[in-house]
């Protein structure tokens, strides 16, 4: 018989720890900064990226911007996307241009249960707008009524063309303004000239004598307020002298004349049309038969030419008729003194012999 030892039962308690470290879903993307260049402050600039999913599971990512305003920075399309494993997908996003900053922003790619990412954007934002150097443009001492001009001075200190338009807003009743046409300031361009031309009337007391125009830009909202004014309204008067022409002789030459020494010689005098000539001819004869009392006749009476011919009548004075003559002269601009010597001479160039016949009192 075989004998066994005898058995001891031993008790122990044995603990296992285990640590765990638990990793989302991650993805890839094809660049860490967008910069969307130069955008014009209210329109906007795209950009585009690609999203990869490396995992061997499929995953669903979305697009925010961390800082919340009233007007969104980014517009996303798509917003979200859900991803199989190894899918792609392409993300445009659309910089909003709704302030000044040029700062750097960025905005976050989140996948859900996992990672998150920031993408970092530039852009240069820029509002096209108008510098103007003189809110005020002085014309000085300036003679009445002259039409005088100055310049309005503009800059564009932004990257884009300014298209403008100048407008009237305030303008007594002594001022005229011709506005100038619109126009445009290229990008950058300084010291840009804009001529205005005015012309004030002299007005006593202490009436407005000064005007306002507006430059408006055309791409924003920007308008730019100019006053015009002058320190003097220079009153002008003009002096007209009589030149007397000496006659030659009297008798039938009576009507020739040396003319003075002069600057340079009188023009040759015009020409008549033959209709007009004609006119002024009956209208002539008309007028002596009229004056002539032994030349009158009943209204039932029809007298020819040549009957008034035979008639003996006393020497009458002869009241020519001719269209009226305008002497008019302009000043120049720019000229607020200024002389000029008009001349106004009659001559006859032809006698015409008209065959006809010619009834005062009653016309067959």
């Amino acid at each position: 018989m075989i004998k066994t030892p005898p058995t001891t039962e031993l008790y122990c308690t044995h603990q296992l720890y285990l640590s765990v470290t638990g990793v989302g879903p991650s993805v890839g993307v094809s660049t860490g900064c967008l910069d969307f260049g130069l955008i014009e402050l209210g329109a906007e600039a795209e950009a585009s990226f690609t999203v990869s999913n490396d995992n061997p599971i499929a995953i669903v990512f979305e697009l925010q911007d961390p800082i919340m305003q009233e007007k969104g920075r980014f517009v996303f399309l798509p917003p979200s996307a859900r991803l199989g494993a190894g899918e792609s997908v392409e993300v445009t996003v659309y910089r909003q241009a709704v302030e000044l900053d040029d700062s750097p922003a960025f905005f976050e790619l989140i996948v859900r249960g996992g990672d998150t990412l920031a993408i970092e954007t530039h852009a240069t934002i820029q509002a096209p707008s108008l510098f103007l150097e003189g809110a005020v443009v002085d014309f000085g001492v300036v003679p009445e009524g002259a039409w005088v001009e100055q310049d309005v001075v503009v800059s564009n200190p932004s990257a884009f063309d300014v298209f403008y338009v100048v407008e009237l807003v305030v303008v007594p009743p002594c001022i005229n303004i011709i506005a100038p046409p619109p126009g445009v300031v290229r990008a950058g361009y300084q010291s840009i000239h804009i001529p205005i031309r005015c012309a004030f009337e002299f007005h006593p007391g202490e009436g407005k004598k000064e005007a306002l125009v507006v430059i408006k830009n055309t791409r924003t909202r920007q308008e730019l307020l100019v006053e015009l004014r002058c320190e003097k309204v220079q009153q002008l008067c003009a002096a007209i002298d009589l030149i007397p022409v000496p006659k030659a002789a009297k008798g039938p030459g009576s009507m020739a004349y040396t003319p003075p020494v002069l600057s340079c010689n009188l023009p040759p005098p015009p020409t008549m049309e033959i209709a007009r000539f004609l006119e002024a001819l009956l209208w002539n004869l008309l007028e002596q038969s009229v004056m002539d009392e032994d030349a009158r006749c009943s209204e039932s009476k029809v007298t020819d030419v040549s009957e008034l011919n035979e008639i003996e009548r006393q020497p009458a004075v002869l009241r020519s008729y001719c269209p009226p003559v305008l002497l008019k002269s302009c000043l120049p601009d720019k000229e607020p003194v200024w002389s000029e010597l008009l001349a106004l001479r009659s001559a006859i160039r032809a006698v015409a012999m008209v065959p006809t016949r010619w009834r005062p009192c009653g016309i067959r």
